[in-house]
């Protein structure tokens, strides 16, 4: 976390006329590492506990427990606004990442992704997903995109970030699925890979941007797929993803009344894309989503 000056605090403490908030000479700045994430304020602060009485530190260290108490209070406001999700920390700093303000007069080297802003922040995390359901999915993916990231021997940041994000669009306009969010993330300013990473997901469906890339047919592949294994883990007696075996999924998959919705088709062509058979893709998906099992309640009884 870079280290800013508010505006306010200028004024009130040393009567300085500050016409915007500015970051310090001594901020931590990028080049050839990507840094900060974030700047927030981190100037005439007092510590906790109190060492020095009447004293104010200044630095970077003191904008980063700054930044920790806004993902707490996004955690503790997320239990509230979703009290069935165990809201993932990496999740929200995504979100934090995402709602920071940009500074005028400075750029990524200075700012990161720009000054942290708490009610953005919540704002954007409840803004376009809010059903539970929506929510566990985007995780169950976002887990199983890092699983095959490490697999691949790829960008697990980037893999989860597109995972959590696919269905942006789908709760508030269903209709305009991998259309609607081309305008949202540009509007955010996202890479343009990113962008079409997400919208390739719904090839044949409601898009005709096809797979390319090992993330692009990846994300294709277990989308569906995560929703027939949560589907087949909940019916055991466990309710568990975590003793489920692929053979007892892959019985489910051949099942066409069961979680009927699931488009097998859109399965099998992301295993080709993938170059894998059926079975080891189930496989592969059940091992992806069990580090999230609590997430996206699937922990069941065990």
């Amino acid at each position: 976390t870079g280290a800013v000056l508010a505006q306010d605090i200028g004024n009130d403490m040393y009567g300085t006329v500050l016409e915007k908030d500015i970051i310090l000479h001594f901020s931590s700045r990028g080049g050839e590492v990507a840094k900060p994430d974030v700047v927030a304020p981190g100037a005439a602060t007092s510590t906790v506990p109190n060492f020095m009485p009447a004293d104010v530190f200044w630095g970077t260290s003191m904008a980063s427990p700054y930044s920790v108490g806004v993902m707490s209070l996004l955690l503790s406001a997320a239990k509230v606004e979703f009290p069935d999700i165990k809201i993932p920390s990496k999740f929200l700093y995504e979100v934090i990442r995402e709602s920071a303000v940009h500074m005028e007069g400075y750029d990524r080297i200075d700012e990161g992704a720009g000054m942290i802003n708490v009610v953005n922040a919540f704002e954007l995390l409840k803004k376009y997903n809010t059903k539970p359901g929506l929510i566990r999915h985007a995780l169950a993916v976002e887990s199983v995109m890092a699983h095959f990231a490490a697999k691949f021997n790829e960008d697990e940041e980037k893999w989860r970030v597109i995972g959590l994000v696919h269905d942006l669009d789908y709760e508030l306009f269903p209709e305009e699925h991998c259309k609607k969010c081309i305008e949202i993330f540009r509007e955010h300013g996202w890479p343009e890979d990113y962008i079409r990473a997400v919208i390739s997901h719904g090839y044949g469906i409601c898009t005709d941007v096809k797979p390319e890339t090992s993330l692009e047919k990846t994300l294709y592949a277990i989308d569906e797929l995560t929703g027939l294994v949560a589907s087949a883990a909940i019916v055991r007696p466990s309710k568990s993803i975590l003793d489920i075996k692929a053979k007892s999924v892959k019985k489910k998959f051949k099942d066409k009344s069961f979680a009927a919705k699931i488009d097998r088709q859109v399965i099998l062509q992301g295993a080709q894309f993938l170059d894998m058979e059926l079975l080891e893709l189930i496989s592969e998906v059940i091992a992806g989503m069990k580090p999230a099992a609590e997430q996206i309640g699937l922990k069941g009884n065990l």
